[in-house]
């Protein structure tokens, strides 16, 4: 198998991967799960096994400054976007919020340019507008009073979230290794919501037993499995490439949701989902300002969802 064809699969798995979270969490909550138990669970357990990668991978070590940015991005930027994200599935459907979640790369394009990082072109403007038109139509497909107002809002507000950590973040892995720059972000989160599950007395271990299939499920595959086969693909096809197959998360997930959960979307929810999707395909990847952040959405996107 070439390198690009190998880096083609090692992107779909990863996608395939990042697209079981909401499947999971949906799962764990059934098992009477807490949001702060399970992240804590989650990034707690995703931190030793990269620590033990980090070990087994050789006598790099992050820098104190490096793995300090690292800490503090998990800490607030991942912290807070993942809450955001299992908060939303608390309410509405797991697809729902993955359509939701794919707003951010329009999002990013408006920061970037808003910060000066890109330049306003026609083709951001048409994907702003197209994106923008999915997700009135994901919103209005659904017939009236279905859809939680406040569960839309967290999907929106963690998609706003995961924009704003691309936007502060992605320097970073200009400065330490993918991989030990994951490892320290992972560990940043880790300590948040233990910290929090601590003081507030929300850490709840007293769930149902066959709760612990979807934790450890979630810290392997979406957290673990799914970041390393970006960071190996990302490598082998470059961040434009990975950026498109990484799409393929939304219909996955439309799609187990449907078979696991019995979710279904509606047909304008469906049409609005494409126009968010498509939006992606019109955002051009210049040299200047999309692989940077395309890049950074492809090794950190297994940490923040």
């Amino acid at each position: 198998m070439t390198p690009k064809r190998a880096g083609l699969l090692l992107c779909l798995v990863s996608a395939a991967g990042y697209s079981t979270t909401p499947i999971l969490v949906k799962y764990a909550y059934e098992a009477e799960i807490g949001a702060v138990t399970l992240l804590t669970l989650r990034f707690s357990i995703a931190a030793a096994l990269f620590w033990a990668l980090v070990a087994r991978a050789g006598p790099e070590l992050p820098t104190v400054g490096a793995l300090t940015r690292g800490l503090v991005l998990g800490i607030v930027g991942t912290s807070g976007q993942t809450w955001l994200f299992a908060a939303a599935l608390a309410r509405i459907d797991a697809a729902l919020v993955s359509l939701l979640l794919y707003v951010y790369p329009a999002m990013v394009m408006v920061g970037a340019v808003l910060i000066g990082r890109e330049r306003l072109s026609w083709r951001r403007v048409v994907a702003l507008v197209v994106a923008s038109g999915g997700v009135g139509l994901v919103l209005s497909g659904a017939p009236i009073g279905t859809t939680d107002g406040l569960g839309v809002l967290l999907a929106l507000g963690s998609a706003l979230g995961y924009t704003g950590y691309l936007l502060v973040g992605h320097a970073l892995v200009q400065r330490v290794s993918p991989l030990l720059l994951a490892t320290s972000i992972c560990t940043g989160a880790a300590l948040t919501f233990t910290g929090i599950g601590l003081i507030g007395g929300l850490l709840d271990f007293h769930f149902r037993p066959w709760g612990w299939g979807p934790i450890l499920a979630i810290a392997l595959i979406p957290t673990v499995l799914a970041t390393l086969t970006a960071l190996a693909g990302v490598s082998r096809v470059g961040p434009t490439v990975a950026s498109i197959i990484a799409m393929m998360e939304v219909p996955i997930t439309v799609i187990l949701a449907a078979l696991l959960l019995g979710e279904r979307l509606f047909p304008l929810q469906l049409a609005g989902g494409a126009l968010v999707l498509s939006s992606v395909l019109l955002l051009p990847f210049s040299r200047i300002g999309r692989p940077k952040t395309t890049r950074r959405a492809d090794e950190s996107r297994g940490l923040s969802s």
